[in-house]
């Protein structure tokens, strides 16, 4: 893929299937909410204490059903996170060894091709992937720096978009 073209990738909605499913689980849970108030109920005012045994039971089986519910409707009706798109990063890490491995939102942008967006989420993405390291410089700009592209530590670090000094 050419820098010119651009993915559109975006995290998907559920569908119809799975927001019936959301539903259906929501509704379980609300009719076991419905047994946990009754076997509360008869636990605090003490009918049949010679059942109690069965009553703790069955609070605890419809507890874990209503909360399997409200687990199930959260999977079925979030969105999915997009996947992550390896031709920006390919082009995100060309870009950094040809620019000094520090780079800031802007500079991805710009020679990448793509949005302010897509590119802050593509660093963030690779910055927490341990690909590169944020860093804030005095004046307070933001710089992605590519640790493992950089040169050796001995030598000064360059500014974001400067090339590293080369030994003679």
């Amino acid at each position: 893929m050419t820098p010119n073209r651009q993915q559109n990738q975006k995290s998907s909605t559920p569908g119809p299937l799975r927001y019936g499913c959301g539903i259906l689980s929501i509704c379980g849970s609300l009719v076991s909410l419905i047994f946990v108030f009754a076997a509360i109920s008869d636990l605090i005012s003490g009918r049949e204490p010679d059942k109690t045994g069965v009553v703790i039971g069955l609070l605890f089986f419809f507890v874990g059903l209503a909360a399997i519910g409200v687990f199930a409707a959260w999977k079925f009706m979030r969105r999915t996170p997009a996947p992550p798109d390896f031709d920006l990063e390919n082009r995100i890490l060309q870009l950094a060894a040809a620019k000094g491995c520090r780079l800031t939102v802007g500079m991805v942008a710009l020679h990448c091709r793509a949005s302010i967006e897509e590119s802050r989420a593509a660093l963030e993405r690779m910055a927490l992937q341990g690909a590169a390291n944020v860093q804030v410089e005095n004046d307070g700009n933001i710089v992605y720096d590519f640790s493992d592209l950089l040169p050796p530590p001995h030598e000064a670090r360059p500014r974001a978009g400067e090339r590293p000094m080369q030994l003679p």
